[in-house]
């Protein structure tokens, strides 16, 4: 008798779990339970008049290689799209200026442009050295991305540097995230070449060597769908539908009871039981299901971060724009009401009539 699995959620964490499920094993029973009347959860591509416009995350970011994986098995490949690139700024101190040239997330390859950059002081810019000499931090499992990075750049270059480009990211207090799951990478390199500075050189070394092999690779470091993320998730809802999935839309869970064995599933006019349970919801909805179980106390008071997008489309003839840039992020220590500007017409062409 094959193995009943229930996933909870028909994001793209539950969709692509129902993939490799079937994947892996095509005697698997999978159902999927989903609030909402589609799925794609946060994820939700608008198209009207010859627009393409995201209400959710606007792509991906291309070093994650599983996601191209997963398009290409589907047969999207021909659809994927890298973001075109140009000059990007940094709002502080209430002007815009040009991120160094050279840098890899605010982090220093290059010194003439490092040195020539009105974003950092001098003073700020002598304490950024100092990561030359500092030895590696020592920590036992984990330190926030904020401590990390003033200990080795100083707090100038985070504030105005590195903080727009990193907490833009995740949309969230970089002193508040955790480095070992957001960026391990820069760990790594600090701990093998002794500085920050150092590694981000060799990084660029390799992305150089990369683009020579490859000569005539895109350069963005962004990926897309020719016709917007939707597309993606439209496309793997259908494989995994054509797999046998089963999906029960309009129908959130409103219990789980956990047996010795199994878990049982109940919603609004059903009892189902199943061997496995995966659940992919964000926590402010699983907790109504585990407020019981002390193990999961931290998440009653687990912060979240809420984002809001707002899009314009204006008529060419009626903007007059004097930086040739793709966009600009923000600086916390700034006092405006937004946290970045991209100019879409420039990152992403197909995404305009």
């Amino acid at each position: 008798m094959s193995k009943k699995v229930a996933i909870i959620g028909a994001g793209i964490t539950g969709l692509a779990s129902a993939y490799y499920f079937k994947h892996y094993n095509e005697d698997i029973d999978v159902t999927i339970f989903e609030a909402t009347s589609r799925p794609g959860g946060k994820i939700q591509t608008y198209r009207r008049d010859g627009y393409t416009i995201e209400l959710g995350p606007e792509s991906y970011l291309g070093r994650k290689t599983i996601m191209t994986d997963l398009a290409k098995d589907i047969g999207l490949e021909d659809d994927l799209i890298t973001n075109q690139t140009g000059q990007s700024y940094i709002f502080a101190k209430n002007q815009l200026y040009p991120i160094p040239g050279g840098s890899i997330m605010g982090i220093p390859t290059d010194i003439k442009p490092f040195l020539k950059t009105r974003l950092i002081s001098p003073l700020g810019k002598l304490r950024a050295g100092l990561d030359l000499v500092i030895p590696p931090i020592k920590i036992e499992n984990d330190i926030s991305v904020g401590e990390f990075f003033r200990k080795r750049l100083g707090n100038e270059m985070l504030e105005n540097l590195i903080e727009p480009l990193m907490g833009g990211i995740y949309g969230t207090d970089i002193d508040q995230l955790s480095l070992m799951s957001t960026f391990p990478n820069f760990k790594y390199k600090e701990e093998s070449y002794g500085s920050l500075i150092k590694g981000m050189k060799d990084e660029k070394r390799e992305r150089t060597r990369k683009r020579q092999l490859y000569p005539g690779a895109p350069k963005g470091q962004f990926k897309q769908f020719r016709h917007g993320l939707s597309s993606f998730i439209e496309a793997l809802a259908k494989n995994v539908e054509q797999k046998g999935v089963h999906f029960k839309y309009n129908t959130p869970v409103e219990d789980i009871h956990i047996h010795n064995d199994n878990y049982e599933i109940v919603t609004h006019n059903s009892r189902k039981t199943f061997d496995g349970l995966l659940v992919t919801t964000p926590h402010q909805t699983f907790m109504k299901w585990f407020n019981h179980d002390s193990a999961f106390k931290y998440f009653n008071t687990m912060d979240s971060t809420t984002v809001a997008t707002v899009v314009f489309a204006f008529d060419e003839k009626n903007i007059e724009n004097t930086y040739n840039g793709t966009g600009f992020v923000i600086a916390r220590t700034s006092h405006t009401d937004i946290t970045a500007s991209t100019c879409k017409t420039k990152n992403w062409p197909f995404t305009k009539p």
